[in-house]
């Protein structure tokens, strides 16, 4: 039996939001990032992926909320397996 998640897809965004920032700015997580592969250019990166996906959110929230659950779910699922997510738990969000 499926379970709803915790988080809505807004609040999730918002996580992803402040671990980038924070990833970005402080400069102990910095570090940690950059060895363990995510240098400034895959956090712009990812910056850069939330923003299409908060953009993508905002749009389809107004259109059509059940279309959308659908929707942001895949663009989490694609950030989460590519290159850059590939260690969600890092960035504060369990994969579902």
């Amino acid at each position: 039996m499926a379970t709803r998640p915790k988080n809505s897809e807004a609040d999730t965004l918002e996580l992803y939001r402040v671990a980038l920032e924070n990833a970005e700015t402080q400069s102990e997580i910095a570090t940690v990032m950059a060895e363990l592969g995510y240098d400034s250019a895959k956090i712009t990166e990812g910056k850069t992926l939330l923003t299409e996906t908060r953009s993508a959110y905002d749009f389809n929230k107004t259109e059509d909320d059940g279309y959308f659950g659908s929707f942001c779910a895949s663009i989490i699922g694609l950030i989460c397996a590519s290159d850059f997510g590939s260690n969600c738990a890092t960035f504060g969000h369990e994969l579902m």
